[in-house]
């Protein structure tokens, strides 16, 4: 601001013609203002915004402008996060209502936003058992596994040979036939926030399997002084040998099976035996 004074006109004691006007002039207030500070935003969002009790939850919160952000629960709990937000881990024992505040520049209003988080009550927790049988089979044997759940949405049974199956989230019956001796784990997974049950069987496999053999002749008719190809297929043998009606023998190369000629002079019937362990 600027003001102006002048004075009133005053004669001189020294000269009655001569009058002289003093001009003063003040300057109140000079300062300079600067452009407004940008006033800090924040939002708050919270995932899931409905949780089983114990269970978490993630609130994600945003600002900008900001030189400091908290985040308070109306359950009395409080958090610092950086200036440009971030996230944080939340598990409410009971509903909570989370306030984030963005406080800006000196002069600035803090922003505010709050986000609920619903805790309702305690899932139960899922149970699962599993039995099976028999409990010890030969090798090549079936055993039946039984599976029972409760409160579960999801049942596997995973075996400790590779093998897996789904089930109905009650569980089920499950026909196995394990090569080896094998343990089956039933897994029962239940609603978000509780903690999946486990129960496990074990199949014993003792012996060995039993070989099989098949052969097949081709042509099945020849004429006489010509040959014909057997074609074997062996399996769980340690050894395989043909023999012919006619007394010809053969003891092939692979325990798993082979080709072998043969030519006879009259009808003959061949026989493969393949001996297991």
């Amino acid at each position: 601001m600027i003001k102006v004074r002048v004075s009133r006109p005053l004669r001189s004691i020294l000269s009655p013609l001569a009058a002289t006007f003093s001009l003063l002039l003040v300057l109140a207030g000079c300062g300079s203002v600067g452009p407004g500070s940008t006033a800090p935003t924040v939002t708050i969002t919270a995932s899931p915004t409905s949780i089983a009790a114990g269970a978490s939850s993630t609130l994600t919160v945003t600002a900008t402008n900001a030189t400091s952000v908290t985040v308070t629960g109306s359950d009395g709990s409080s958090y610092t996060m950086p200036a440009a937000g971030g996230t944080q881990s939340v598990k409410p024992a009971k509903t909570t209502t989370y306030t984030a505040t963005a406080n800006g520049a000196s002069g600035s209003t803090p922003a505010t936003a709050t986000a609920t988080v619903t805790v309702g009550a305690a899932s139960t927790a899922p149970t699962v058992t599993i039995t099976a049988n028999p409990t010890s089979i030969a090798a090549g044997g079936s055993s039946t596994l039984t599976v029972t759940a409760t409160n579960a949405t999801t049942v596997t049974v995973t075996g400790s040979d590779g093998s897996s199956k789904t089930l109905a989230a009650t569980g089920g019956t499950l026909t196995v036939t394990p090569a080896a001796t094998t343990t089956y784990t039933a897994t029962a997974t239940g609603a978000t926030g509780t903690t999946p049950a486990t129960a496990t069987a074990t199949v014993t496999v003792t012996g060995s399997a039993a070989p099989t053999v098949t052969v097949v002749a081709n042509p099945t008719t020849i004429v006489a002084g010509t040959s014909s190809t057997l074609t074997i297929v062996a399996t769980n043998a340690t050894s395989v040998t043909v023999a012919g009606s006619d007394g010809t023998s053969y003891t092939l190369a692979a325990a798993t099976g082979g080709i072998q000629k043969v030519s006879p002079r009259a009808t003959t019937t061949y026989t493969v035996t393949a001996t297991g362990a």
